[in-house]
């Protein structure tokens, strides 16, 4: 859909050949495309709406990106947690959640907040282990509880109104 690209930075010798190391890194990422490719390709435009309301449909997280596809997002967890995930500010229904690659995982939702469970206590992939969130409707996320600085204006990612400008 022409909204990213991928830069391997790789440096071929003289003669046009790929050194070694650069070649494992390409296996590396082509090998984890394979396996991962569906949060990456064909996905939804996800924004953070970070200058205004429009368009904001996501926010930052601190374990990792988030893509969407349809109803499914997915989440690349490059700061693996252990064995359990807490991803708050869903703003509907999960109906499934699965690793891929290894399988579905037990999961709770209490309103806006869904605990996965049962997770590796280590990484299952060695590049980035992804979660796909399966939901009732096209999801969102509100993560943040937001920034309460008087004087300042109210940031557009923060979904309660602020309590301090007056």
């Amino acid at each position: 859909r022409g909204r990213g690209n991928l830069l391997l930075n790789i440096g071929p010798r003289g003669d046009g050949s790929i050194p070694e190391p650069s070649v494992k890194i390409i296996e590396q990422v082509g090998a984890w495309l394979k396996r991962h490719g569906e949060c990456i390709f064909d996905t939804d435009l996800f924004t953070m709406g970070l200058m205004s309301r429009e368009g904001h449909e996501s926010d930052f997280s601190s374990n990792g990106p988030y893509t969407r596809k349809g109803r499914a997002l997915y989440q690349l967890v490059r700061y693996w947690p252990g064995n359990e995930l807490v991803v708050a500010g869903f703003d509907t229904t999960v109906k499934k959640v699965t690793l891929l690659g290894v399988g579905d995982c037990a999961f709770e939702q209490c309103g806006e907040k869904v605990t996965v469970k049962g997770l590796p206590d280590a990484p299952p992939d060695p590049v980035c282990p992804v979660l796909r969130f399966d939901c009732a409707a096209t999801p969102k996320l509100y993560l943040t509880a937001g920034m309460r600085v008087p004087k300042v204006p109210h940031p557009p990612y923060d979904p309660l109104p602020s309590d301090m400008l007056g």
